[in-house]
C-alpha cells in the first residue's frame, strides 16, 4: 500500500486517478463474483431469497377450497313432508381426508317423496351411503330400500350431484331385524352428525324412533294375507274339534244310561243328546224282556 502511495506521489494526479478508479473497478468485481451484494435489496427494494419463499405452493390452494355438494333423494311412496328425514352417510376414502366421517340429514318437501340438501367437501374420494327413514303408516312401520354405498370423486373444478331412489320395502318383507339394524343407525347417525341432526332436530328423529321401538312392531309380525286366509280353516277346525269332543262326551253319557237302564236308557239317552223327549214305554221295563237290573222281572 505505501508503495502505491509513493507511485502516486510520483505521478501526474491524471494518472493517480485513472489508477483509483482501475483498482476500484477491480475490487467491485471480485465482490460481485463472491456473491457479496446477493443478499442486498435491488433497485425496487426487493430481494430475490424473500420472493423466493413467499410464493404459495401450487396444491395448497385446491386442497383448502371446498367444493358444494348436492344431494337429492326420492321415494316411490309414503315420505310425507312431516316423515322422519332421511340420512347420508359422507366417509373420506383417500389418505387426505380420512378424518371426514359425519352424518347428514335430508328433509322431504311439502310435496313429500322427494328431499334435497347440499354439504360442502374438499378435493377427493368419498363413500357415499344413504340410511333410510323409518316411516309410520297407520299402525305399521315402512323402510326403504337405499341401494349399496357410492364412490364419488370431489373435483375442486366444479360442484357435483349425488342421487338415491329409495324404494318401500313390502309389508310382508319387513323384519324386526331390518327395523332394529335401522334404529341402530339412525341412533348412530344422530351422535355423529353435523348440524342437521343436533338439537331438536336430533331430539325429534329419536322421539319418532321409540314407537318403533316400543311397540309390537305390527308391519313386521303382521302375517301375510295368504296366511291370515289360512287361519280361517284353523279357526273351524277349532269349531270343529270342539263338537267332536262333545259327541264323545254324549256318547260316553249314552254308555253309562245304557249300562245302568238298559236298551231303553240307550235310546233315552240319544233323544237327549238330540234333543228330544225321550220314549216311553213303561217305568223300569225293559223292552227285550230279559229283566235285568232295570227291569220288573216281567218276563219271568
Amino acid at each position: 500500500m505505501q508503495k502505491f502511495v509513493q507511485w502516486m506521489k510520483t505521478h501526474k494526479p491524471q494518472t493517480a486517478a485513472i489508477a483509483v478508479v482501475i483498482i476500484i473497478a477491480i475490487a467491485a468485481a471480485v465482490a460481485a463474483g463472491l456473491g457479496l451484494f446477493s443478499a442486498q435489496p435491488q433497485a425496487g427494494g426487493e430481494s430475490s431469497a424473500p420472493e423466493a419463499s413467499a410464493s404459495p405452493s401450487p396444491s395448497a390452494e385446491p386442497e383448502a377450497k371446498e367444493v358444494e355438494v348436492t344431494l337429492e333423494i326420492t321415494a316411490d311412496d309414503g315420505w310425507s313432508e312431516k316423515a322422519m328425514p332421511a340420512i347420508v352417510h359422507i366417509k373420506g376414502a383417500d389418505k387426505a381426508n380420512a378424518d371426514v366421517d359425519f352424518y347428514h340429514a335430508i328433509m322431504p318437501d311439502a310435496d313429500g317423496n322427494r328431499g334435497a340438501s347440499s354439504v360442502k367437501l374438499k378435493a377427493g374420494k368419498y363413500t357415499v351411503t344413504f340410511i333410510s327413514p323409518i316411516v309410520r303408516d297407520g299402525d305399521d312401520y315402512a323402510v326403504y330400500e337405499t341401494g349399496d354405498a357410492k364412490e364419488i370423486t370431489v373435483d375442486a373444478s366444479g360442484a357435483l350431484s349425488v342421487d338415491c331412489a329409495m324404494e318401500r320395502v313390502p309389508a310382508d318383507k319387513v323384519t324386526d331385524e331390518m327395523l332394529q339394524a335401522l334404529e341402530e343407525q339412525i341412533r348412530n347417525a344422530v351422535e355423529k352428525g353435523d348440524e342437521s341432526l343436533q338439537g331438536e332436530n336430533g331430539e325429534a328423529i329419536l322421539g319418532a324412533l321409540e314407537p318403533a321401538a316400543e311397540s309390537s312392531k305390527p308391519q313386521a309380525t303382521k302375517a301375510p294375507a295368504g296366511e291370515q286366509r289360512g287361519r280361517e280353516p284353523e279357526r273351524r277346525h277349532g269349531h270343529i274339534r270342539q263338537l267332536e269332543l262333545r259327541q264323545l262326551e254324549l256318547r260316553q253319557s249314552e254308555r253309562r244310561i245304557f249300562r245302568q237302564y238298559g236298551q231303553h236308557g240307550r235310546r233315552c239317552g240319544r233323544a237327549l243328546a238330540a234333543g228330544a223327549r225321550p220314549p216311553v214305554e213303561g217305568p223300569h221295563r225293559d223292552p227285550g224282556g230279559l229283566g235285568g237290573e232295570s227291569g220288573g222281572g216281567a218276563g219271568l
